[in-house]
């Protein structure tokens, strides 16, 4: 019987107490995934097994910055997610001459990408279209991007890359 009186005494902290542990836990799994990086294509910035928190897309492309890493599904693999830089918004053209990539006209200042690899790839001028973006990978001598398969639209966006997690 004390025993009952004394859990009854303390029902509510006990529920308050498991609310502020579930909670914080719940939300975090509900906005936020979750990965774990596979392949090269992004070296320098992640590395094969990299562990790391997406913040789940809300369709909002308008949230979304050049510059900003993402995951989407693929193109080409219906239900596999791949990871990459968004070089160009929606308007924006891209224009790739002897692996140098330029972004409405000007030469693109890219201080993440795989400097010791080199490319003499050229793709012409190409429109980024409405509701899309033009995605790279930071290995580009690997990386199978909108070099291949052109923008990707925001329906295929799953989320946004938000931190690194300790390995």
């Amino acid at each position: 019987m004390k025993l009952f009186k004394l859990l009854s005494k303390h029902k509510t902290s006990l529920l308050l107490l498991y609310a502020g542990l579930l909670l914080p836990i719940i939300l975090l799994f509900y906005f936020f995934k979750p990965m774990v990086i596979s392949g090269s294509s992004m070296y320098p910035t992640f590395h094969n097994n990299d562990h790391i928190l997406v913040d789940k897309f809300n369709g909002d492309i308008s949230t979304l910055n050049r510059g900003d890493v993402i995951v989407f599904f693929s193109p080409i693999a219906e239900n596999r997610l791949l990871v990459k830089r968004i070089i160009g918004l929606p308007g924006d053209v891209i224009a790739i001459r002897n692996g140098s990539v330029f972004l409405n006209g000007k030469l693109l200042r890219e201080p993440y990408t795989n400097h010791h690899s080199e490319s003499f790839e050229t793709i012409p001028a190409f429109p980024v279209p409405y509701d899309s973006v033009f995605v790279l990978g930071d290995n580009r001598l690997v990386s199978a991007d909108s070099r291949e398969w052109g923008a990707v639209d925001k329906s295929r966006i799953y989320g946004k890359y938000v931190l690194k997690l300790k390995n």
